[in-house]
């Protein structure tokens, strides 16, 4: 099977000293949100490769991460695979605003997010979330207000609220267990 007509990259392991962050990336990152970034580098490890541009040496997309793997590393003195292009700067521009928007990259289902995260048990360090940001958004804070009424059932034990919990389900309620 071929592969994708719209491929256009390669891959290649180069000295990370060959990857200029691009003067005019318009990204930035808090505190809080390298925090996270940190975190989830640091448990879950660099899976997508970043984007480097092999005529302007520009890194292209990923910023944030080259400069935590930095960190990490306690140097630039490592290799670093890359997705490789060949793009005009124009071009390069283009792509260092498509890959980084936001607004290019979809939203959120709410409630596949929450039965997410309700899946991994409200483990969210790694992930790039807290719990303040999962109650957000299930307050519905991120977009419209949602109406809601919530009752907190206090368990004397984990196997009192699982039993309760499946109750609920069976029942047709909407419930989330919280550990606290």
């Amino acid at each position: 099977m071929p592969v994708s007509q719209f491929e256009r990259f390669k891959t290649a392991a180069i000295p990370r000293k060959r990857v200029k962050n691009a003067p005019y990336n318009p990204r930035t990152i808090g505190k809080k949100e390298r925090q996270r970034l940190t975190e989830g580098l640091t448990e879950l490890g660099l899976v997508a490769p970043l984007v480097w541009n092999e005529r302007t040496g520009n890194l292209v997309s990923g910023h944030q991460r080259i400069s935590i793997l930095d960190e990490l590393e306690g140097s630039q003195d490592y290799r670093l695979t890359v997705a490789r292009v060949d793009v005009t700067p124009a071009q390069e521009k283009k792509l260092n605003l498509l890959l980084n928007n936001a607004k290019a990259q979809g939203r959120w289902d709410d409630e596949k997010l929450c039965a997410l995260i309700t899946d991994l048990n409200g483990e969210l360090k790694g992930s790039g979330f807290d719990a303040e940001d999962f109650d957000r958004t299930i307050r519905g804070i991120e977009g419209e207000v949602k109406e809601q009424w919530e009752i907190v059932i206090q368990c004397r034990d984990e196997k009192e609220q699982t039993k309760l919990l499946t109750r609920f389900e069976k029942e047709g309620l909407k419930c989330r267990a919280l550990i606290s």
